[in-house]
């Protein structure tokens, strides 16, 4: 282990007791974290909103179901060879996914200091048992400002993110500058037709925080300012018939997932 994530991991024990504790259930117990994510040896984390928010751990293991799916259908063979970016990847259980489909390089980034701790925490537990955990970096980082010099991605996750932006616009411009080929995005959006967005309002957009000010676009306007960046084609997906894991999704025009390609195929994942 680097002396980085060390020092990430004293500081994520620091931070919980102020002491060395060397229990990992006891840290992943009193550690905030939205996905169930089970880590063998009795080891598994804990939704912290499911008590606030009744039927979360159901929408994020569907939302879960319904991306690694996506995932799958573009790379049957897997991501060997391939580099990937997590956006907003909070606790980094997408990346782990997407390692364990053996992608070469992989990067997840987060604004939120304490979920890349948690994030190196459990990549050192999965490591423990699964090598391709080694091919994930991640960094605390915020969607404006971080930088990926003269880098793309061929395969760019962007989940749960967009409705929190307030230019819609110039962030899937941001994405289309990280991604080579396959762009995939589950978003929350307006029912509105048209492209057309609207001021975010906590009271009626129950997935808006009370002090979040942002612009939450209409499906239209995701997938026209998608082909706007540079995207050649964008296209909704749904979950197939049969999939009643992720059928909480088909009866709410406000969830949307898409997959937006490059027609070009080959790219270099710089150092």
């Amino acid at each position: 282990m680097n002396s980085t994530k060390r020092s990430m991991l004293q500081n994520l024990r620091q931070w919980l007791y102020g002491v060395r504790h060397d229990d990992p259930q006891t840290v992943l117990d009193n550690f905030q974290c939205f996905y169930e994510l089970d880590l063998g040896d009795g080891l598994k984390t804990t939704d912290s909103l499911q008590k606030d928010h009744p039927g979360h751990v159901e929408f994020t293991n569907a939302k879960f179901a319904c991306v690694m799916q996506m995932v799958d259908e573009e790379y049957p063979d897997g991501l060997k060879g391939k580099s990937c970016l997590d956006i907003a990847c909070n606790c980094g259980v997408y990346s782990f996914a997407l390692a364990e489909r053996s992608m070469d390089r992989g990067l997840g980034f987060d604004s939120t200091t304490l979920w890349i701790q948690l994030a190196h925490y459990l990549q050192h537990l999965k490591g423990k048992k699964d090598s391709r955990m080694a091919a994930i970096d991640f960094r605390i980082g915020d969607f404006y400002s971080v930088s990926f010099p003269e880098e793309m991605f061929d395969v760019t996750l962007c989940l749960g993110f967009l409705y929190h932006t307030n230019d819609v616009l110039a962030a899937c411009q941001r994405l289309s500058d990280w991604t080579g080929e396959t762009l995939i995005i589950q978003t929350r959006v307006i029912a509105d037709e048209g492209p057309v967005a609207r001021l975010s309002d906590p009271e009626t957009q129950e997935f808006i925080d009370d002090d979040e000010f942002s612009i939450v676009p209409s499906k239209d306007m995701v997938i026209a300012c998608m082909k706007r960046a540079g995207f050649h084609t964008v296209k909704e997906w749904l979950p197939a018939d049969g999939n009643d894991e992720a059928g909480i999704f088909l009866s709410d025009p406000t969830n949307l997932f898409l997959i937006a390609r490059k027609n070009h195929k080959k790219f270099t994942y710089l150092d």
